[in-house]
């Protein structure tokens, strides 16, 4: 007799959870056409063959996803790194930008400012 897997147990033996693997089975499917996971009434069947079709799958969607985060297109060398601004210069935009419009901001110099920029990035 044919064993059968349900969802969940493919999405533990995968590590993810089951609305993860719901939500990507189709994409996973239109990848791989001979991926037949089977649906009786609101469960979804899978055959240990389809397993193995939906790891060989899953390592296709994070080989083609970390390839369009970094624009490339098959293996990166160690060595390169994609330059990204860090969180303190975002910070410091940002505190920039609040500096500057609390200059520009028009009104009469007895109001007092509701906004305070404090390093560390905490209003008080």
């Amino acid at each position: 007799m044919l064993d059968l897997l349900t969802l969940a147990d493919v999405a533990q033996r995968l590590g993810c959870h089951p609305k993860t693997l719901r939500r990507l089975l189709p994409s996973l499917m239109e990848h791989m056409p001979s991926l037949r996971a089977r649906k009786l009434g609101r469960t979804i069947l899978f055959t240990e063959y389809d397993y193995t079709l939906t790891v060989e799958a899953m390592a296709w969607r994070s080989q083609s996803a970390s390839a369009a985060k970094s624009g490339t297109r098959g293996a990166r060398s160690g060595s390169v790194r994609t330059s990204s601004p860090s969180q303190n210069s975002a910070q410091d935009e940002t505190r920039k930008l609040a500096h500057q419009m609390l200059q520009t901001a028009k009104g009469g110099g007895s109001r007092k400012s509701t906004l305070t920029v404090l390093r560390g990035g905490r209003a008080a």
